[in-house]
């Protein structure tokens, strides 16, 4: 006993360490604008400030930093704002016919004098500007963010070419390559490099494969709580038809809230999902240890209603993007797949590491409870922060 609940302790702490910036699980990505002309853009981010937080690794960490850093004044502000202009320069790039342009960031609320007598609630999110001038004849421009920003929802504006193109970047994916057109203003075309240069191909449409591997990378490596939540299905150790059984009920309802999600139909606020989300993982963990003689019929039920609240957890994360409807099949069977695929890396990760243990006697007393221990405490632990902490 007392060797199990040492491992308990030590799996709750290690995954304490390395899942805590879950906590917030922030679904919502960096929007960014790209505005291309002729000679000139200009380009817009809204940041979420877990960006910045300086190693801030759970909410309230952050939302102290936030409150502490708003409040500088003078130098001190000064200097925080080169900080600011620092890493931005370091995390987004606009590349136009394979040469950097320079990027002179600014922060218009940051460096807005009054702001430092706002509480830091009314800043959600950092806006940062950076406008400038394009060499002549540009063909050509790029934006190249680092995985720093996360996800990034993507619009790029061109006066005469509509609608907006819209992409939702993964972490540290550049965009595609974007041809400037004429100025709807004046209808000047850009100069072109030779005379008789046809004109450069829209971007193509985001593929299947892109949302593939977005959805994939939502639970590997981004998805820990719902990484847990599998797992917590795996360890209730009643079986392989059972755990199938949980696994196609699970698919078949987050499956059905995300399509549901993302057509506007099915919508709950963050703050009511993200802490039933992480109460699901603490039940079924706790489940597994405590309920005797599960009834089969009453777990899949049970994990069918859970994976309607993680379905809709999945389509915040695409809702925020703003995607053009005409792409939804597309994002909805690419998302979903890339979803089932993690899903069904954790469970056969689980099932290698476990083989030979399963076939030790102490296998029930030293990995299955201390793991299941482990799992409710993580998911306690995001409950309590997410429904008081969350900023």
């Amino acid at each position: 006993m007392r060797a199990a609940l040492l491992a308990a302790l030590l799996g709750f702490f290690t995954l304490v360490a390395l899942a805590a910036p879950a906590a917030a699980h922030n679904l919502t990505p960096t929007r960014a604008t790209l505005v291309l002309r002729p000679a000139r853009y200009d380009l817009s981010l809204e940041v979420g400030w877990h960006a910045l937080s300086a190693g801030a690794t759970d909410p309230e960490a952050a939302q102290r930093y936030l409150s502490d850093q708003l409040h500088l004044v003078g130098s001190a502000r000064a200097a925080w704002l080169d900080r600011l202009r620092v890493f931005f320069r370091a995390a987004a790039r606009l590349r136009c016919d394979g040469r950097d342009q320079p990027l002179a960031f600014t922060f218009p609320a940051l460096e807005d004098a009054a702001q430092a007598e706002l509480p830091a609630e009314t800043l959600p999110t950092l806006d940062v500007e950076a406008t400038g001038t394009l060499p002549p004849g540009t063909g050509r421009c790029a934006l190249e963010p680092s995985a720093d920003l996360g996800s990034i929802a993507l619009a790029v504006r061109r006066p005469d070419v509509a609608p907006d193109d819209r992409r939702l970047l993964t972490p540290g994916e550049a965009s595609p390559p974007f041809a400037l057109a004429g100025d709807a203003s004046n209808g000047v075309m850009a100069e072109r490099a030779t005379a008789d240069a046809s004109p450069s191909p829209r971007p193509p449409e985001p593929t299947l494969v892109t949302y593939l591997v977005s959805g994939f990378e939502h639970i590997l490596p981004g998805g820990i709580d719902h990484v847990l939540f599998v797992l917590g299905l795996f360890f209730l150790g009643a079986g392989t038809r059972l755990l199938l059984y949980q696994v196609t009920a699970f698919t078949v309802a987050h499956s059905l809230t995300l399509a549901l999600g993302l057509l506007g139909w099915a919508r709950l606020p963050a703050g009511v999902v993200e802490p039933a989300i992480a109460a699901s993982i603490a039940f079924v963990a706790l489940e597994n240890l405590y309920a005797r003689d599960v009834s089969a019929r009453r777990r899949v039920g049970l994990v069918f209603a859970f994976g309607l609240l993680h379905g809709l957890g999945f389509a915040g994360a695409l809702q925020a993007a703003e995607l053009p409807m005409g792409r939804l099949l597309t994002t909805l069977l690419g998302f979903n797949l890339g979803v089932e695929g993690g899903q069904l890396a954790v469970l056969a990760g689980a099932a290698l590491l476990t083989l030979r243990a399963r076939r030790w006697g102490r296998y029930e007393a030293v990995i299955r409870r201390p793991a299941c221990l482990a799992i409710a405490g993580m998911g306690l632990y995001w409950t309590v922060i997410r429904l008081f902490f969350a900023a």
